[in-house]
């Protein structure tokens, strides 16, 4: 038996690129022993809506939700530089004039990341 032979039935779901939840059926087929996908006809808003719409589809079968690695965060090396000559000023001279703009870095940063996780 091979390792695909030899999994029990299970239910995948996971988040496509645009966005939306899609789920399908892994198995074995009964008559010829081959792996055996069935897709989901549409996919779904949210996670929760697919899960339950799979588990409502295979009651008995355990579902695995795939996630997706989240990318490497890439950095503006200007503003790293801009930002720490910025953090090493107030923290050595305490100038408080400067803390709106360690704020502004830190939310430009901010912003960058969930961009880049949309």
């Amino acid at each position: 038996m091979t390792g695909q032979q030899g999994r029990a039935p299970r239910v995948k779901v996971w988040q496509q690129d645009d966005g939306r939840w899609r789920w399908k059926y892994v198995g074995v087929a009964d008559v010829d022993g081959e792996p055996l996908e069935l897709l989901a006809n549409e996919p779904e808003p949210s996670q929760e809506e697919a899960v339950s719409s799979a588990q409502l589809a295979y009651p008995d079968v355990p579902v695995e939700v795939l996630r997706r690695p989240v990318p490497p965060v890439r950095e503006d090396p200007k503003q790293l530089v801009w930002t720490g000559a910025t953090v090493a000023l107030y923290r050595r001279w305490w100038i408080a004039p400067l803390a709106p703009v360690l704020a502004h870095g830190v939310v430009v940063r901010v912003r960058a990341r969930l961009a880049q996780l949309r």
